[in-house]
């Protein structure tokens, strides 16, 4: 009878901790994961693009990301392709000062979109 008190009660822990583990320490909210978003590979399309910041934005937001120099980081991190090869010269272009550093988000967008967007707007 001992034996099976005991597996009773170490089943009713058991069940506490799995609780628990599953909330942060946040106030008891679920912890979720969150989606990384899709890499960015340069296509000049308005809709990949707008999709891309918006993503990012999403995932900056949900996962704490608030610093200046870690968002730029981590954008540029998403970057493929044309893209990455873009940023490639571009961090050329800032080491030599022939162009501004990127400091943030904002100048990032704004980076993305100047050299991105579609040259045709019909």
């Amino acid at each position: 009878m001992n034996l099976r008190k005991s597996l009773d009660e170490a089943e009713d822990e058991v069940a506490v901790l799995k609780k628990a583990m599953r909330h942060n320490s946040g106030g008891g909210v679920p912890h979720v994961k969150v989606k990384e978003p899709e890499p960015y590979d340069g296509k000049r399309n308005a809709k990949t693009l707008g999709n891309f910041m918006w993503d990012m934005e999403q995932y900056m937001e949900r996962s704490g990301l608030s610093d200046d120099e870690t968002q730029v980081k981590v954008v540029a991190q998403f970057l493929t392709k044309d893209a990455k090869m873009w940023w490639r010269r571009r961090m050329d272009q800032i080491a030599n000062g022939s162009v501004d550093d990127i400091t943030s988000w904002d100048e990032m967008k704004k980076a993305l979109q100047t050299h991105f967007s579609p040259q045709d707007k019909t």
